[in-house]
């Protein structure tokens, strides 16, 4: 894949296993570029004035309940698009607090996503939110929409991905190869399987996603967790 097809994303999230989680989820993605992760503002700022980030990110992901007396996300979030003025700011929050996501939005930011509405559809969002839509979980959105005369982008509602059903054995499998990233042997121990049995556990995986085990370009782990990510049917 060439640089130019990349989303570059700097993720800023003070909780650090929420931020690994993204992290994580976001570079799995063939499209999405990690260029800098931080656990704060102030150590977002250094970054970006520093220029430690990999390149300039396209897309900041910003946890806007940060936990630090007197900080605001107003301030924050126009002292960042002073800083990268080509990037879009997507708001993200585990506290459903209309006014936060609200003065987010007043202040620059091009969506906000309640977390416990996400689930794996952050890299959806990322992307639309690249292409200048302004996105919402449908919690936000029910909130907010209405209440904010002009937006930087069209509206768009980001909800939780519509996969094809798996059986609960599949889906616990399927969490584990396509998302943790654990090899067949890995799988197998951690859930007292044959490794035999996990691998066609595996196979029942693509056949229900849709997604071709061969082909020029077949990377099934990676377009099986895209599948599941995005909720969009399978190539092949």
């Amino acid at each position: 894949m060439e640089e130019a097809s990349e989303v570059r994303v700097l993720v800023i999230d003070d909780d650090y296993y929420a931020r690994s989680d993204l992290v994580a989820r976001l570079a799995r993605h063939s499209q999405i570029r990690v260029v800098g992760d931080a656990a704060g503002p102030a150590q977002a700022l250094e970054l970006v004035r520093r220029g430690a980030c990999e390149a300039a990110p396209d897309v900041v992901l910003l946890d806007l309940a940060y936990e630090q007396p007197g900080f605001s996300a107003t301030p924050f979030i126009a002292e960042l698009l002073v800083l990268l003025p080509a990037a879009r700011v997507l708001g993200l929050s585990a506290r459903e607090d209309e006014a936060l996501a609200l003065d987010a939005v007043r202040a620059g930011a091009c969506g906000v996503l309640w977390k416990n509405e996400l689930r794996l559809r952050i890299c959806q969002a990322v992307l639309d939110t690249h292409t200048g839509r302004c996105v919402f979980t449908p919690g936000v959105a029910r909130a907010l929409l209405g209440r904010v005369q002009h937006l930087p982008g069209a509206a768009g509602i980001v909800a939780a991905p519509a996969t094809p059903a798996l059986t609960p054995r599949l889906e616990q499998v399927a969490r584990l190869w396509c998302e943790a990233g654990l090899g067949a042997r890995e799988i197998a121990e951690e859930l007292h399987l044959r490794e035999q049995t996990v691998r066609g556990y595996i196979k029942q995986i693509y056949q229900v996603l849709g997604v071709a085990e061969d082909g020029p370009a077949a990377n099934p782990r990676q377009r099986a967790y895209e599948v599941r990510a995005e909720g969009e049917p399978g190539e092949g």
